[in-house]
This record gives structure tokens, C-alpha cells and sequence, in this order.
């Protein structure tokens, strides 16, 4: 939407086709842990949403969104709703994919913006999620080679915990102590 102001001071709203997703509103809310790959047979897994602001985040219209990085399609979406204390841990219990690459997303329904994202195990740098393309790469990618291990039991965690500098490469790393709910730790 541009606004503009006529030569009458008359105010117009007006409606731009295409262009960059909105940017995302100062909610607090991030991916903070994502445990996608198991040793064995792959159960369990989760996403874990922290609210790094002040006050209680709103999580109506909010949705966490796993993509497929081989056609940058969304395969799985978990709705939010409620609200998510300051500080406070939400973890969604959801099968992500474990290939080369793969994503999630954290998207504000009603704006379309982009709250936060992950590309793991490569870049997802056009991921088409209701009909909106996004860049799920923060900064500099996180290396391919750091991964959710299916040989040693862990997760990728943002460390240190909540930590989002807006650069995947510097905030997150693979840990063998998951901790969904509570604050990340670095692995002993």
C-alpha cells in the first residue's frame, strides 16, 4: 500500500502489486530450537517459539511454517493461538524433514510478514508460503555441515539462548542437550 497526499491534501491509499514482503512487526517472538532428525527412527520432533520481548506476545495469527527446500513449498503448518508469556518457551510438537535443504518459518497471517526463519542443512532463499516469496536466510547461512545429528542425540539451538542477531551463522549451533521448554544450552 503507498500512501500520498493529492495536490487538494486529499489522502489516497493505493494498492502496489508485487514487492517485498511487509516487514515484520516488533513481536519478540522467534524459532529458538528445532529438533528435526533422530538417532534411529525418526519421532519426536519439535519446534521450540520463544518470546524474547517485555510483555506477553499474542500468538492468534501466527503460524509456524515448515518448508521443503527441494521446491521451497510449504509441507506442514501448525496455527498459534493464545498468548506467550515474556520470556517464556512454546514448544510445537511437529515432524520437520530432515533433507538438504529444509526450513521454517515463523509468519504473521494477517500482515504476511516474516517474524523469523531457519534454512538448515543449505539455504532456502525463495520459500513461497501463501503465495508469498520469502528469503528464509538470516545473514550468512548457517553452515551445511552444522546439523541436527542422526548419529548423536541433540538439536540446533540458538546459542546463546534467544540470541538473534538477524545472522543464522553466528546464532545458532548443534547441541547434544535438548532443552524444548526451557533455555538452550551449549553442549558440555
Amino acid at each position: 500500500v503507498d500512501v500520498v497526499v493529492s495536490a487538494a491534501n486529499l489522502i489516497e491509499l493505493r494498492c502496489v502489486a508485487g514487492g517485498d514482503p511487509p516487514p515484520p512487526p516488533a513481536t519478540g517472538l522467534v524459532v529458538n530450537e528445532i529438533d528435526y532428525d533422530q538417532v534411529g527412527a525418526d519421532s519426536g520432533s519439535f519446534v521450540e517459539i520463544a518470546n524474547t520481548g517485555s510483555t506477553a506476545a499474542t500468538l492468534d495469527g501466527i503460524a509456524l511454517v515448515l518448508v521443503n527446500g527441494g521446491d521451497g513449498t510449504e509441507y506442514a503448518r501448525v496455527a498459534l493461538t493464545g498468548t506467550l508469556a515474556a520470556g517464556g518457551y512454546l514448544k510445537i510438537d511437529v515432524e520437520a524433514q530432515n533433507g538438504a535443504p529444509d526450513g521454517v518459518a515463523l509468519i504473521d497471517t494477517a500482515s504476511k510478514a516474516l517474524l523469523d526463519a531457519l534454512s538448515y542443512e543449505g539455504e532456502i532463499a525463495a520459500a513461497t508460503i501463501d503465495g508469498q516469496e520469502y528469503d528464509l536466510v538470516e545473514g550468512a547461512a548457517l553452515d551445511a555441515e552444522i546439523v541436527d545429528s542422526n548419529t548423536v542425540d541433540g538439536s540446533l539451538s540458538r546459542i546463546p539462548d534467544k540470541t538473534d542477531t538477524n545472522d543464522s551463522a553466528s546464532d545458532w549451533e548443534f547441541t547434544s542437550t535438548k532443552t524444548p521448554g526451557a533455555a538452550n544450552v551449549a553442549s558440555p
